[in-house]
């Protein structure tokens, strides 16, 4: 830590949470499930609150009621989608037969669903940063689908032609886009990570994971998690991460035997231990220059894309 960097904390405690999940349990049963979109804006709301930097606390601003409209529109696009789906067999049954047209709806289907995940990420992003403050500005995303459309299809087809070999370019690429689309007010993020010095962790993780028989992989993750906020800045000053593959091991064993022998009882504080073992080692090298940085908020972000995911879950849910 150098002598002008600030460091993040989290102040959150087990107990508190716990009561949070107990409440968002018993009025999801009450409710038929409705009060689920309710309980996780409380839970986000707590984390928040409880992340402090510089002095100062983080809080959420997303509301039940936006997060439940999302779903229900949500509901109505997977329902009009279906019928379209079925109008389309329909036609291609007619004209090509049976076989030909279920194997052309597939393709049709996975191809919709496919051209809807980088819409989904974006939508979610927006709204996410949109409902979070620091110091009563607000975040916001600018990142655009057809951007992002472009770098998915990409790092995808790039992955699977070079047996996965590409993935470390196409994970730079995209938090590349993320963190540059990501602002702070009128302040945006930049991410410098390059492909060739994270080919070389990936490298090094594969290898000594399966030496390890995936005990290593803490110790990927963490050169990850630290090669990622080393390689992110604002205002011109670097983040950077303490995380050790060591801490990480301990925190899954601790979380993994207390969620076991609580019969789940013990989730919240699991939940605790791993933001504080995130935050407690994340750090800002520099100092901010509050007086540059002006609030813009994205008035027209919506929660579609969170209720987008919630009616997929629930879809995933109701089939089995």
């Amino acid at each position: 830590m150098t002598s002008n960097a600030s460091k993040f904390s989290f102040h959150g405690d087990g107990g508190e949470l716990f009561i949070i999940y107990l409440g968002n349990a018993l009025l999801a049963v009450i409710t038929l499930g409705i009060h689920v979109f309710w309980g996780k804006v409380k839970v986000l709301k707590f984390l928040y609150r409880n992340t402090e930097f510089m002095g100062e606390r983080f809080e959420y601003h997303g509301t039940g009621d936006e997060r439940f409209i999302g779903f229900l529109k949500a509901a109505g696009i997977f329902i009009l989608f279906g019928i379209a789906m079925g109008v389309v067999y329909a036609g291609l049954m007619f004209a090509a037969g049976p076989g030909i047209a279920a194997i052309l709806l597939i393709i049709l289907f996975y191809a919709v669903v496919l051209a809807a995940i980088p819409y989904v990420i974006i939508g979610s992003e927006r709204y996410r940063l949109s409902r979070s403050s620091y110091r009563s500005i607000r975040f916001r995303f600018t990142g655009k689908y057809r951007e992002l459309l472009k770098i998915y299809i990409k790092g995808v087809l790039l992955s699977i032609i070079t047996l996965g070999f590409y993935s470390p370019w196409f994970v730079c690429s995209l938090d590349r886009f993320f963190s540059g689309n990501s602002r702070y007010g009128n302040k945006a993020f930049k991410y410098n990570g390059r492909g060739k010095p994270l080919f070389k962790i990936y490298i090094k993780g594969f290898l000594l994971s399966i030496i390890t028989l995936g005990i290593y992989g803490f110790w990927f993750i963490a050169d990850f998690i630290r090669f990622y906020w080393n390689n992110t800045e604002f205002q011109g000053n670097k983040f950077s991460s303490t995380i050790k593959g060591g801490m990480l091991f301990k925190n899954f064993l601790k979380t993994m035997l207390l969620v076991i022998f609580t019969l789940g009882i013990g989730f919240p504080w699991a939940v605790i231990w791993n933001m504080k073992l995130t935050l407690n080692t994340l750090e800002y090298n520099g100092e901010i220059d509050f007086t540059l940085i002006k609030e813009e908020y994205d008035a027209e972000a919506s929660a579609l894309a969170d209720g987008i995911n919630d009616a997929a879950e629930a879809l995933d849910i109701i089939t089995g």
